[in-house]
């Protein structure tokens, strides 16, 4: 027992020593005199600062930030370093880089999914791409989804009347189903009616898949792809990706059968004055120019759906929260409201939305309080010089705190609190354009911004016009923030509503 004990000791200490070597070697190594940081743990690194809640991690990032004044720091995760950057000097200057394109390694457990859409793609392959997708979100495109945002929100709108005066309820689930079917329809000229359906297969896989992504990042034996492999999380992300990967291939040679008999329009942007236009038919359109395969379609229509879905089903969420927790906010948002449509009940135009300007500032100040991208990576090809002349050695990933950005008292002051008018045109004005970026910013930004903005708009017209939120005063009705693919609320999104309107019956409500 002795020797086995003593055995254990060396093995124990070769490894410890093993590493200290390779640490030594590194030359990464050399961040550790240049920024602060925690003690690094042979072999871990700092990766233990994971192995807690997903409620707490969120929050030890922004306690991280605060602790050290904003500024940038360190971390090892495992044998990878890493530098935060949560001030707006630095963020510009990462951001606005040429030389900071490619994504960061954490972004290949997307892969499996997304293949190498937009979000993924590196070097000449995301020029060429964004080059040929920016068309697809010209304004003679975007207005056409308008309607589809109506008329998704009318459903979503009757199905909460079934809440009309009740008691507190979880509003979230409906938030999700409403987004999915508004991209099924803008994205796939598909209507898979979620809001009717929401335990489909597909609805289900593609839940599922933020689960996976999350912990493959997250969890340490799961980052490494032959202990994955033999994971149940391997299983789960097989069974749903030939759910989500099997419908893709099923839709898109449907619809190119259908395309042969229509003439393009993206060239000309000629389009009937009601026509629907898809995301998908864009892309199919465009493949024989372009030397798309199939493939590659199916990756960038994937990655579209992944992106507009998650990201605006949780800023939905915390923005009707939002105007539920802050009844003075909401009543200025139906003011406005009323002041654009009166009593009409008409689908918004173009111009209806930009006048929409508090409702707007609500919006970003949503998106400043809960940043749903709570952070942005980027891997470090060549040594990189930050605005205090500190240097990023090639091989480090720059991770950008998006959340903690926007929670930096020297630019939002009582960061804490909800204040719409952060974003008044004066204030607007007066604040470097790269403190507040919840869609990125520079080359890499959200190509699909104006898409979300312009479908929390409707929604929130939709909602506001029909209902008074409000929330309940009990602690565990509060939402609690908790990190992810998209940052979400472990309880879910909980509130009331009273109909602005007698009640009248609802054909939904009880499907």
């Amino acid at each position: 027992m002795l020797g086995l004990l003593i055995l254990l000791v060396i093995i124990f200490a070769l490894v410890i020593g093993l590493d200290y070597y390779n640490h030594y070697k590194d030359p990464r190594r050399i961040i550790d005199r240049i920024f602060p940081g925690p003690f690094r743990i042979p072999i871990v690194g700092n990766a233990l600062i994971a192995a807690c809640s997903r409620e707490a991690f969120y929050r030890v990032y922004l306690n991280l930030s605060k602790s050290y004044d904003y500024k940038p720091f360190r971390l090892w995760f495992l044998k990878q370093p890493y530098v935060f950057i949560s001030d707006y000097e630095n963020t510009k200057k990462i951001l606005s880089s040429n030389d900071l394109l490619d994504k960061a390694e954490d972004y290949r457990y997307f892969e499996p999914w997304l293949g190498q859409g937009l979000l993924t793609s590196k070097g000449d392959k995301w020029r060429r791409d964004r080059k040929i997708i920016t068309p697809a979100f010209h304004f003679q495109i975007l207005h056409r989804f308008f309607q589809i945002f109506y008329d998704n929100g009318e459903i979503f709108c009757e199905k909460l009347t079934a809440h009309d005066g009740g008691d507190v309820f979880d509003v979230f689930e409906y938030i999700e189903m409403l987004t999915l079917d508004n991209l099924c329809n803008a994205a796939l000229k598909l209507d898979i009616q979620a809001q009717l359906n929401p335990f489909s297969a597909l609805v289900c896989a593609i839940q599922n898949m933020g689960v996976v992504i999350y912990n493959r990042i997250f969890t340490l034996w799961l980052r490494y792809d032959a202990m994955f492999r033999l994971s149940s999380t391997a299983r789960l992300q097989k069974k749903c990706l030939e759910i989500i990967h099997g419908n893709d291939v099923k839709i898109i040679r449907e619809r190119k059968e259908e395309m042969k008999t229509k003439q393009p329009k993206l060239k000309t942007m000629e389009f009937d004055e009601k026509e629907k236009v898809a995301f998908l038919d864009l892309l199919l359109e465009m493949q024989d120019d372009v030397g798309y395969t199939d493939e590659d379609i199916r990756e960038q229509l994937d990655t579209f759906m992944f992106a507009g879905h998650d990201t605006v089903t949780a800023t939905l969420g915390f923005l009707i929260y939002s105007l539920a927790e802050h009844p003075d906010v909401q009543e200025k948002v139906y003011r406005e409201l009323l002041d654009i449509y009166g009593e009409s009940e008409r689908c918004p135009n173009f111009s209806d939305l930009q006048d929409m300007k508090y409702t707007e500032q609500v919006i970003k100040e949503t998106l400043r309080l809960y940043t749903v991208v709570t952070a942005v990576a980027r891997r470090v090809e060549e040594d990189f010089e930050l605005s205090e002349h500190q240097v990023v050695p090639k091989g480090v990933e720059i991770v950008l705190l998006l959340s903690a950005l926007h929670r930096n008292p020297e630019i939002f002051p009582n960061p804490d609190i909800f204040d719409p008018d952060r974003f008044s045109p004066e204030v607007n004005q007066e604040r470097d354009s790269f403190a507040f970026v919840p869609f990125s910013a520079g080359s890499r930004n959200c190509i699909g911004q104006k898409f979300a903005m312009h479908e929390m708009k409707i929604t929130v017209y939709k909602i506001v016009k029909k209902f008074k939120l409000s929330i309940s005063d009990k602690p565990e009705d509060k939402v609690r923030t908790r990190t992810g693919v998209v940052l979400s609320s472990t309880n879910g999104i909980r509130i009331k509503v009273q109909s602005r309107k007698k009640k009248t019956p609802s054909k939904l409500a009880d499907q």
